[in-house]
């Protein structure tokens, strides 16, 4: 029982305590990954399914869906795209405006503490970087976390059929938009692991000790995957978004090299998303190393931070965003290849 309350806690802290406005890897890391499964699927049986179900968008494209539905706006009862940036045109037609529109209202106020946006939620989990895989008691994680989202759009796309509940997918298509998206956001290393401090700035468990109030520590010791650490640059989330404008957003022929080396999962469909969330969850203790962080700024509301070796961390952070990007696509075939097989 105790239990119980505590996961229905911990949902209702994503709601009550958003994150701010996340996008891993920005729009030309999810459209990078979408176009390395495009081309990993070209002339294969999967890759005329893909057509199918997304008609006239490639997995490029449908990439940047939901985060384009996040510029969908509620006035009482009504809901209303407005036009977020230029990478939505392809989801501007009057019928994808509607599907936009029907989506947000639908996953709008069913997670716990009915703040609103909800499916802004289930773009990221938030499992301390002292964890080495994921687990639903941990703090961070919660029903409609990125892990529980995928499975449920993996489970419409295998069967075909909608699921209501925690999150609402109505059909193969928005499952296949939401799994194209989600699969990018689950290879960011800050949309899965994450750092937790105290207020001088020293990192602290949230899992121990037992027993501890995680609701309180999820408002006041969350850094909301890096936003809420300010280094040079920018929000600590933001710099690992920005991908080297030369990798462009077209799968070229070393990306898709890359991605074809990669080995397979090799895991049943329905424990592949906690698999490579466990993975991200490891490579974000990577990934938050080689900081100095201050203490808290109440004006600010953030923990100012810098690089112990700037140049390092540079090197360190495009090597592993090359890594993840090309991860992310080459599981997108994959999963996509494993579910249409079958």
């Amino acid at each position: 029982m105790k239990k119980l309350l505590m996961l229905a806690l911990l949902a209702a802290v994503a709601c009550v305590v958003p994150r701010g406005p996340a996008r891993a890897w920005e729009y030309q890391g999810h459209e990078l990954v979408g176009a390395i499964a495009d081309a990993l699927l070209a002339n294969t049986a999967s890759g005329q399914q893909m057509k199918q179900v997304l008609g006239a968008y490639t997995l490029n494209k449908a990439a940047m869906w939901a985060d384009c539905v996040r510029a969908v706006h509620r006035d009482g009862n009504r809901f209303e795209y407005r036009r977020r940036d230029a990478e939505c045109a392809p989801f501007e037609t009057a019928d994808e405006r509607a599907r936009m529109e029907d989506y947000a209202r639908r996953n709008w106020d069913n997670c716990d503490g009915g703040q609103g946006g909800c499916h802004t939620t289930y773009h990221y989990a938030d499992v301390a970087r002292f964890q080495d895989h994921y687990s639903e008691r941990f703090v961070g994680t919660f029903r409609t976390d990125i892990v529980q989202t995928l499975g449920y759009a993996i489970q419409v796309l295998q069967t075909g059929q909608p699921v209501r509940q925690p999150v609402n997918i109505k059909d193969a298509k928005e499952a296949l938009l939401i799994i194209a998206h989600l699969m990018g956001d689950m290879h960011q290393p800050l949309h899965v692991g994450a750092l937790y401090l105290r207020r001088d700035g020293v990192e602290m468990n949230p899992d121990q000790p037992a027993g501890q109030n995680h609701v309180v520590i999820e408002r006041d010791n969350a850094t909301r995957g890096g936003n809420s650490i300010a280094v040079p640059g920018g929000p600590l989330h933001h710099v690992w978004d920005a991908l080297p404008e030369a990798w462009g957003v077209r799968a070229t022929p070393e990306f898709v090299a890359a991605a074809r080396a990669m080995p397979l999962t090799r895991a049943q469909i329905d424990m592949q998303p906690r698999l490579w969330a466990s993975e991200t969850i490891r490579q974000s203790k990577v990934a938050l190393e080689g900081l100095t962080i201050q203490p808290y700024n109440e004006h600010d509301k953030k923990w100012p931070a810098s690089f112990r070796d700037p140049d390092g961390y540079r090197r360190m952070r495009e090597a592993m965003q090359r890594e993840q990007v090309v991860k992310a696509g080459r599981r997108l075939a994959e999963l996509l290849d494993d579910i249409w097989r079958r």
